[in-house]
C-alpha cells in the first residue's frame, strides 16, 4: 500500500502456470499434478501442487517457469501508480484429502 496516500489496488489477481514437478533423479514415486492457479487480493485460497495415492513421495518442486509460463501480475486500469506491498501465505500441508 502506498503509504503517502493510502491508495488500495482494486481487481488485482495474480496468475501461477501450472509449471513443471522436478525431483531427485533417484526418486521413483509418480510425480505429483501441478495445477495454475489465480488469486485474487483478498480472494480464497488455491492448491498450486498436489498427489494422489503413491504419488509425490520424497521431495518435489514445482518449477513455476518450466513450461517457458511466467508467473503474471495482473493490475487493471484505474489504479493509481505508486509502490504497493502485500503478503502473500504459503502453506505447506502433509494430509490426505
Amino acid at each position: 500500500m502506498d503509504e503517502e496516500t493510502s491508495n488500495v489496488l482494486r481487481g488485482v489477481s495474480l496468475t501461477f502456470p501450472a509449471g513443471t514437478a522436478e525431483t531427485t533423479k533417484d526418486n521413483t514415486s509418480k510425480k505429483p499434478t501441478t495445477h495454475e492457479i489465480e488469486l485474487q487480493a483478498g480472494g480464497a485460497s488455491a492448491i498450486l501442487m498436489d498427489a494422489g495415492t503413491d504419488a509425490g513421495m520424497g521431495t518435489w518442486a514445482d518449477n513455476l517457469q518450466g513450461n517457458g509460463e511466467k508467473v503474471e501480475l495482473h493490475v487493471p486500469a484505474g489504479n493509481y501508480a505508486g509502490d504497493y506491498e502485500a503478503a502473500l501465505t504459503c502453506t505447506l500441508t502433509d494430509a490426505v484429502n
